[in-house]
């Protein structure tokens, strides 16, 4: 039984799923809305136009770069091996941290310049011979399976 803030859904069995597979014609989901919403209805109705609109979009951006998902044929033909020709777009830097504030950032960035020259000077220290290396705190390799000392 429904209660008034839960909605079934029924999602329809795709066409390229072959009855003697044994899938079922339908499956429902159980859509529940956050506590914060009152009612089901309004929440649903949103949730399905928002994601009606970003698969318009999408479609949209495939059709004017000439690509389309693969069907059943393409994907039974595929090598489970086969990778990729093109590379994904990346979105320019690939940040270590981020941060809400630019002075935020500025020190997150001094301290960790100042952990890689520090470790970089035991690392260096500990390679040339000597034992009684501090690396600084936050090296986790070298402590856990080398032996090596970390300062506290």
């Amino acid at each position: 039984m429904l209660t008034q803030n839960c909605h079934d859904e029924f999602i329809k069995r795709l066409a390229f799923l072959r009855e003697e597979q044994r899938y079922p014609e339908a499956v429902a989901l159980r859509l529940t809305p956050p506590a914060c919403f009152p009612e089901a209805a309004p929440y649903l109705d949103a949730l399905r136009k928002l994601v009606d609109s970003r698969l318009k979009t999408l479609r949209a951006q495939w059709a004017r770069e000439g690509r389309r998902a693969l069907g059943r044929k393409a994907v039974l033909h595929t090598r489970t091996t086969a990778r990729a020709t093109s590379r994904k777009e990346q979105f320019g830097r690939s940040p270590t941290f981020s941060a809400v504030t630019r002075s935020v950032w500025r020190r997150a960035v001094k301290r960790l310049r100042a952990f890689r020259a520090a470790y970089r000077r035991a690392y260096e220290a500990w390679r040339s011979g000597e034992t009684d290396v501090e690396f600084p705190e936050g090296t986790w390799w070298v402590v856990r399976c080398a032996n090596a000392l970390v300062a506290t």
